[in-house]
């Protein structure tokens, strides 16, 4: 976490080591996420500010949510396949609504 001294506002960096994307499709995948988020503009989806691509790493600087990691929630609260399923379905929906918006 750090902070944006011209706005003042908390930011996140998501560090993607580029060796771990192994694969054509999965870079493919990765860009294409990146190039999407950067025009999101939802309250329940995390903002992409910036990206900034080194020869090993891919960071993105983005919104900062309190909470942590979705994963992490799931882990720690123990929660059930019809909640993560309940999870989901949300998170499909509002980035379908995003869309459709356009």
């Amino acid at each position: 976490m750090g902070i944006n001294t011209i706005l003042g506002q908390k930011i996140a960096a998501k560090i993607l080591q580029k060796s771990s994307i192994r694969n054509k499709e999965l870079d493919e995948k990765v860009r294409r996420e990146i190039r999407f988020s950067k025009y999101f503009r939802h309250p329940n989806i995390i903002h992409l500010y910036e990206v900034i691509e080194t020869s090993n790493e891919i960071i993105m600087i983005m919104e900062y949510a309190q909470g942590g990691e979705l994963f992490d929630l799931i882990c720690r609260d123990n929660v059930s396949i019809i909640k993560l399923k309940i999870l989901i379905y949300r998170y499909r929906k509002q980035k379908r609504d995003v869309f459709s918006n356009k």
